[in-house]
Formats: structure tokens, C-alpha cells, sequence
């Protein structure tokens, strides 16, 4: 199985605006590399290092990132994901992780998006609501429960068994209990 984790452009204001590494993606990487070893291939995709320092102009802001929808998805061909994660931390980025999401659902339709990170996990609800790009949302720390996740998409589990993950089914929001 090959898993793509990506880390979000963002737009700011503030050109002088600065994002750490994605640390929960790298943690997260490296849980699941020990729990399943070989059994999967694990990537991430880190879209704001590879354009922070060229930012674009866009109206009133700055997109520190790559956000070139081909760019992308080539990357990600590259890649060939069969389960995409992506990372959402700061609210005042959301709409910048959702974008990712849509743009990557558009180029990949048939393959699971999972995104997690502290706006998700207050947010799970509203995301799955407004964003049909976005299958599952991991609430709270996710290591257990994104394995769980892979566990399930390998017919290893059932859904409604992994604690700590949110979708959909018939259009309504469902949460499992937490983790």
C-alpha cells in the first residue's frame, strides 16, 4: 500500500510568515513504517517547503507552497498513493487544506483522503459537511488511529472499530468513539 502525506501550501497576509516542518506528518510516518514495515510505502509530500521561498502573488496574499494544480498531481502520480493524509493544524489555514484536498480528489476520485491535525479534530463535523473531497477525518492524536485506518482499507477491520475516526454514510456525519 502506498500512502502519500502532504503538508499544505499556505496563503498569508504576511510574506514573512513561516511554517516548522511538518513534525506530526513525520511522526506519524515513522509509527507507521514501524507497525507495518515493508507492507507499506510511506511518502510525504511537503507542498510548502518545495515553494516557501518563491512565494506568489494572489490578490491580497502569498501562497508560500507549490499550488499548481499539475504540479501536483504529478507529484502524486509519481507517488501512485492509495490512501492520501493530509495535515491541518492552524484554522487559519483550513481553507488552504481543503483546496489541497479538492485539487487532489479532482485528479485522484477513487482514492480515501483522510486529513487530521487540531482544526480537524474540533472541526470534523463541519469539514465532512463542507468538503465531499474528504473521506475520513482522524480526531485526535492519530498514530493508533490511522493505523486502524490502513488496518480497515486492507480489509483487516471493520470501520465502525477504529476509534477516533469520522465519515460519512448516507450523507450524515458519523463519529466513532474517541481514541
Amino acid at each position: 500500500m502506498n500512502i502519500v502525506l502532504v503538508h499544505p501550501y499556505i496563503k498569508v497576509r504576511e510574506v514573512d510568515t513561516y511554517l516548522s516542518e511538518p513534525l506530526g506528518l513525520l511522526c506519524l510516518a515513522s509509527y507507521v513504517e514501524e507497525i507495518f514495515g515493508q507492507e507499506v510505502d510511506i511518502s510525504i509530500l511537503d507542498l510548502y517547503a518545495l515553494g516557501a521561498r518563491n512565494p506568489k502573488k494572489e490578490g491580497d496574499f502569498h501562497c508560500l507552497g507549490i499550488n499548481d494544480e499539475k504540479t501536483i498531481a504529478d507529484k502524486l502520480h509519481e507517488l501512485a498513493p492509495d490512501l492520501i493524509g493530509i495535515t491541518c493544524n492552524f484554522t487559519a489555514y483550513a481553507k488552504d487544506s481543503l483546496e489541497v484536498a479538492q485539487l487532489i480528489k479532482r485528479n485522484f476520485p477513487k482514492v480515501p483522503i483522510v486529513i487530521g491535525g487540531a482544526h480537524p479534530s474540533i472541526e470534523g463535523a463541519a469539514i465532512l459537511r463542507q468538503s465531499p473531497a474528504i473521506d475520513y477525518v482522524v480526531k485526535g492524536e492519530g498514530e493508533i488511529t490511522f493505523a486502524n485506518l490502513i488496518r480497515h482499507l486492507r480489509g483487516e477491520m471493520a470501520r465502525e472499530a477504529v476509534n477516533g475516526l469520522a465519515y460519512r454514510v448516507d450523507g450524515k456525519v458519523v463519529f466513532n468513539p474517541p481514541q
